[in-house]
């Protein structure tokens, strides 16, 4: 049907303005002309899907751009002791662990149990750790300048002894009379030796005579 043809039909149907006419054969015009409207309904199915492609996007630019600025890894291996972490070096002796820490440090005598295996570590290169164990027992000894408690250990004892050996004021610490860390400072420098079995208040000032 033709554009006129409908514009008859409808002025036969009802009774309108000059006015009215000319704005009704417009609209029919336009109608006409405009291009039928996209259906919203394809945008509403796709819609729930934006934001996971939006993050799926974000997720990839990220994961590329730390790519960009990781450093390298290094396959060159440290040129000499075993490196922990930074800071922290094993020795293999208690001479090269004096080495590491800038003051004399010896290994142990006397303990209540005999070592099977030693291990040497420098921390920071200030504090000197020789610890020894056999399977079953360990004791660990510690050595730096100064006069502050470097043993570490925040542990409750229900136990504390206070004895003299040479010069050096000790603390023995433990539970039911029987000590398992002693800590003291001579000649500038802190110690602390920790034994798992524990001694006797005796055995202990035996030991740290050794020492000091």
């Amino acid at each position: 049907m033709t554009l006129k043809k409908r514009y008859e039909d409808i002025m036969d149907r009802i009774n309108v303005t000059d006015e009215m006419k000319r704005r009704i054969l417009n609209r029919m015009q336009a109608e006409s002309m405009d291009p039928p409207p996209v259906k919203a309904v394809h945008f509403r199915r796709y819609r729930r899907f934006v934001p996971f492609a939006a993050c799926f996007i974000l997720l990839v630019a990220g994961v590329w751009g730390a790519a960009q600025i990781a450093p390298p890894v290094s396959e060159t291996p440290p040129p000499s002791g075993v490196q922990v972490i930074p800071d922290i070096v094993e020795a293999a002796s208690a001479e090269e662990l004096s080495g590491l820490v800038g003051f004399d440090v010896a290994d142990l005598e006397g303990l209540p149990f005999e070592p099977t295996r030693t291990c040497y570590t420098a921390y920071w290169g200030e504090l000197a750790e020789i610890r020894y164990d056999n399977g079953q027992e360990e004791a660990v000894f510690r050595k730096s300048a100064g006069s502050d408690d470097n043993s570490g250990d925040a542990n409750p004892y229900d136990t504390t002894c206070g004895l003299t050996v040479g010069d050096a004021a000790v603390t023995l610490k433990g539970n039911s009379g029987r000590y398992t860390l002693a800590v003291w400072s001579a000649n500038g420098f802190s110690y602390s030796l920790s034994i798992t079995s524990g001694a006797t208040a005796e055995e202990w000032t035996a030991m740290i005579e050794g020492i000091v």
